[in-house]
């Protein structure tokens, strides 16, 4: 691996949902985690580089073949079940985006991105918050935010 001949280490990769691996990480079993946000709650959980390793937003996505959603229309979300990963950021700021613009969905919580990709293609979520920076091939933008 290349990263690994620039800064002489080995690296060994884990698997597991999001909230296992920062889990790993505040428990000292697991040294990097990419994606973090950082907020003052975690900063008192966690080191953080002083460097960014970048700056993203979220997007909100349907299956591709779905036209019941149009991009920037946010009043086709009530009632509508949006999948969002439990414990992360992005989560907080959907929620905080539907109560800013008078929008009740029905927020399912979900455990890791995977199962939430599956739920959305097989129908039982109508739509998924997601990284900007994640392309997902079956599947289009509604809103990035």
């Amino acid at each position: 691996m290349a990263l690994s001949q620039y800064t002489g280490w080995d690296y060994e990769f884990v698997s597991g949902t999001w909230q296992q691996c920062y889990d790993m990480l505040r428990n000292g079993e697991i040294d990097i985690l990419g994606g973090v946000d950082m907020t003052d709650q975690r900063k008192t959980e966690v080191s953080f580089s002083q460097f960014s390793e970048g700056y993203g937003g979220s997007r909100v996505i349907c299956r591709r073949d779905d036209d019941r959603f149009i991009y920037g229309n946010m009043s086709s979300w009530n009632g509508a079940k949006i999948g969002c990963v439990t414990g992360t950021r992005r989560t907080d700021s959907f929620s905080a985006l539907c109560k800013s613009n008078g929008i009740s969905p029905n927020t399912v919580l979900i455990t890791d991105q995977k199962k939430m990709q599956k739920m959305l293609s097989s129908g039982q979520l109508d739509l998924a918050v997601v990284s900007q920076s994640r392309s997902i091939n079956g599947f289009r933008s509604v809103l990035d935010f």
